[in-house]
């Protein structure tokens, strides 16, 4: 196989002698006086329109002097050098007409370098605009990935780019009403869109009601709904909303009553449709009643449902393990297998759903805490089956080692860890004798752990999370029963602070940020393992009940993984029969 510098060493020889006329045997002209002495082959390897240009199907000679029409001197210049470098001399000030000539003369490699070029300068800002850029050009790759920061970034989008104010309303409703895009808060839309009609209301108020139709006001809270979109004045001044009005504030009002609906085919099945998450939940392991499990499960947080994958542990039952996620590998570390205490280590990888085993920790860890900091996997303390750990050690994906790190200032187990800050804090757990209420952080610069102020509660098994730039800690023992109190801890201020109790009293369950809000999974109440789950919404300082567990376990290891091109697969599928199934849940038939 010819090596990069086999390829690139004979183009060099042959721009030198290009720039000096050598075996030169060919001129292109441009209307703007340009002129260039050229090797027709080496146009001809790097874009399939000069190659026909050169040649002809008879075989007869290719003309000597030849006028490239519609492109000037300058940008000429920059395909003929990049056919002799393979480099493409792209700029902010360039790409505008740089990509439209690559396109235009079909030299693909200078489309993909200006399309990187412009995916590597995308930003919330003019996201757009590159878009737009792309579908006018028919670079599908481009318009795919814009399109896919488009889905994913809404939301600061939407506040932040004054793009969006001009796009046209067909541009806007083919955004708004995509089943990708990634907003938690149909309200979040309902004001984009005032927003987008104020910026020129006499235009636009004929555009309301299709942009209105791309709004799921099922999923809306009732109150704000009639307060900022019944009472609206661009509503109430066009009679034919009016419909659309009446059909959502059916199915709010009968939502916010328990009432089943009665007639569900009068209702527009995509006013209640949830859209696709750009991440999900996942659930592996843990122990059921008096068994340990190996089932995973995804939670697809829109539609709460959870769904039951066709994959298991391939190292068995476990639990009080841990997870990390980097990039598409999903690592589960240590635990208990109810035989031995584990230092092993395996990675599913979440497209090819392959699993493998990697290099085992120096430490067996069951009750482990496990953190992910600069690409580097930390795994904590734990219970090696002889006594609670102070020692600590991190993962290497790259050479697949771990390597023991600077010790803790204390033995604990049954903690929980997060990073805040390029900080990994651990909190809480079991040194042998008491819960305690300890917590400390690590510097990966200095190697160093620090104390901070410790909680108000001693907790094991409780779960810590870094949430609205706060660190969360939750649940969990403090000796004699299982919590529901938490408690958040300001790093900046070294305080502690309540937070509301959850409804459910619980330790060794699972705890997870996702769609901006506090999800905790299952775990043990003090008597059985539960299935119930509940999320917490700083914004309102409320917990929320969610869909419970299909199984009730506890000592089970979660993650949330984002970002996936297909993370489809692991969302429920069913979307269309959401409203039916809640209502059978209403009038108490299982769906």
């Amino acid at each position: 196989m010819e090596t990069d510098r086999e390829i690139t060493e004979p183009l060099q020889i042959l721009d030198e002698m290009r720039s000096t006329g050598q075996l030169c045997d060919t001129i292109l002209r441009t209307h703007d006086c340009g002129k260039f002495l050229i090797h027709s082959a080496v146009l001809s390897a790097s874009s399939p329109y000069f190659k026909v240009l050169f040649t002809n199907t008879l075989g007869t000679p290719h003309k000597k002097d030849i006028l490239i029409p519609g492109i000037t001197a300058d940008l000429l210049q920059l395909i003929i050098k990049y056919a002799y470098t393979r480099v493409t001399w792209v700029t902010v000030g360039n790409v505008d007409v740089l990509l439209p000539a690559a396109d235009q003369f079909n030299v693909i490699g200078m489309v993909k370098d200006c399309s990187q070029f412009l995916i590597d300068n995308m930003d919330l800002e003019n996201c757009i605009g590159i878009r737009q850029f792309a579908q006018v050009y028919g670079v599908l790759d481009l318009e795919k990935i814009t399109t896919q920061f488009l889905m994913k970034e809404i939301v600061q989008v939407l506040e932040t780019s004054q793009e969006f104010l001009e796009l046209p309303a067909e541009e806007l409703v083919d955004i708004f009403a995509a089943d990708d895009l990634n907003i938690c808060h149909e309200e979040d839309l309902w004001e984009a869109i005032v927003k987008w009609i104020d910026n020129d209301p006499e235009d636009r108020k004929h555009d309301l009601l299709r942009l209105m139709q791309c709004v799921r006001f099922g999923l809306m809270d009732v109150t704000f709904f009639i307060k900022m979109v019944k009472y609206h004045p661009h509503v109430t001044e066009q009679s034919n909303c009016r419909p659309l009005i009446n059909e959502a504030l059916t199915i709010l009002w009968d939502q916010r009553q328990e009432k089943p609906l009665i007639d569900t085919k009068l209702i527009s099945p995509h006013l209640i449709r949830p859209r696709f998450p750009h991440e999900a939940l996942f659930i592996f392991g843990g122990w059921n009643r008096r068994n340990l499990i190996s089932l995973i499960e995804a939670y697809d947080v829109r539609a709460d449902r959870w769904i039951q994958l066709d994959i298991n542990d391939p190292a068995g039952p476990r639990s009080y393990h841990k997870i990390a996620v980097l990039g598409t590998d999903v690592y589960v570390i240590g635990g208990f297998n109810s035989v031995d205490y584990l230092n092993t280590v395996w990675c599913w990888n979440i497209v090819s759903r392959h699993w493998r085993e990697v290099a085992p920790m120096h430490m067996k860890r069951a009750y482990v805490s496990v953190a992910l900091l600069n690409g580097m996997i930390y795994a904590v303390g734990g219970h090696n089956g002889r006594r609670r750990q102070d020692s600590a050690e991190k993962y290497n994906e790259t050479a697949n080692q771990w390597t023991v790190i600077q010790k803790m200032n204390y033995p604990r187990s049954d903690a929980s860890a997060t990073v805040w800050n390029s900080y990994i804090f651990i909190a809480g757990g079991f040194d042998g004798f008491d819960c305690i209420s300890s917590v400390e952080y690590y510097d990966s610069m200095s190697d160093q752990w620090t104390l901070v102020r410790p909680m108000t509660t001693g907790r094991k098994g409780c779960c810590c999370a870094t949430y609205n730039n706060m660190v969360y800690v939750l649940g969990g023992c403090d000796g004699s029963s299982r919590l529901t109190t938490g408690e958040k801890f300001d790093p900046m201020s070294n305080t502690w602070s309540e937070v509301p109790e959850m409804y459910t009293s619980r330790s060794n369950f699972g705890m997870e940020v996702i769609d901006d809000m506090i999800y905790v999974i299952g775990g043990f109440n003090g008597l059985s393992t539960i299935v119930n789950v509940e999320c917490f919404d700083w914004k309102t300082n409320e917990w929320y009940h969610a869909t419970e567990l299909r199984f009730d376990r506890s000592g089970m290891a979660t993650c949330v993984i984002s970002g996936l091109e297909h993370i489809r697969e692991y969302l429920y599928k069913n979307r269309e029969n959401l409203l039916e199934e809640n209502r059978q849940k209403l009038v108490g038939v299982s769906p």
